[in-house]
Order: C-alpha cells, then structure tokens, then sequence
C-alpha cells in the first residue's frame, strides 16, 4: 500500500553542477509527512539540509513544496483547481484552503563563496 511505502520511505535528492557535472550535494527528505490520515490531501513545505554525498558535510539548505492528493471527488478536484488559480496569480499552493496552512516559504540564492 502508499501508505505503508510513504511511512517507512525517504526521497533522495541529488544536486549537481549543471556546467562540470559534480556531484555537489544529496538530501534525503522523509515521505511520512505526506500521509494524508484520511484527508483529501495535504501540502506540507519543508527545509532540508543538503550533505556532501561523501563526507556528509553540510552544504547548504533546500525548500521545498511537497503535495499528496487522493482519488478525485469534488472537494479534491476543487481544491487542485483553487491551487493551480493560486499559482497562476502568485500564492503558494495550499494558501487560502479550509485545511488552515499558509506557511510561506521565502528563498534566496545560495552564497558558493562561503562554503568552505
């Protein structure tokens, strides 16, 4: 069952320099956060650390949106309609839905020359 795989489960992020191809870095994110426990979905957003793949130095940050929709219904589908709205209009998905989260998830670039 999903539920089962997203309960035991971590997603393995791999991050790379696009021009020489190295390996720079690798996050794991645990699936369990995306158990629904009988919701029609849940949006979480999340910051993780990202490790060197070898050395497991710490590297930097990554934030991410993650989203586990269940089978269509009307209030699913409606749901997915009012996200994909807010997206096109600048909010965050999930932001302006019954389910109360409206974590807002502020970004910015990542400074290479104080990595040591």
């Amino acid at each position: 069952m999903l539920a089962n795989y997203l309960k035991d489960r971590f997603l393995t992020i791999e991050i790379f320099d696009a021009d020489s191809r190295f390996h720079f870095a690798t996050a794991k994110i645990p699936l369990f956060e995306l158990l629904r426990q009988q919701k029609s979905h849940v949006v979480r957003a999340k910051e993780c650390e990202i490790c060197a793949p070898d050395t497991a130095e710490f590297r930097g940050s990554i934030q991410l949106i993650m989203t586990n929709v269940g089978k269509s219904s009307v209030e699913t589908t409606l749901s997915t309609v009012n996200d994909s709205q807010q997206v096109k209009t600048g909010g965050q998905p999930g932001q302006g839905l019954p389910h109360g989260y409206k974590k807002i998830v502020h970004s910015r670039p990542m400074d290479l020359t104080k990595v040591s």
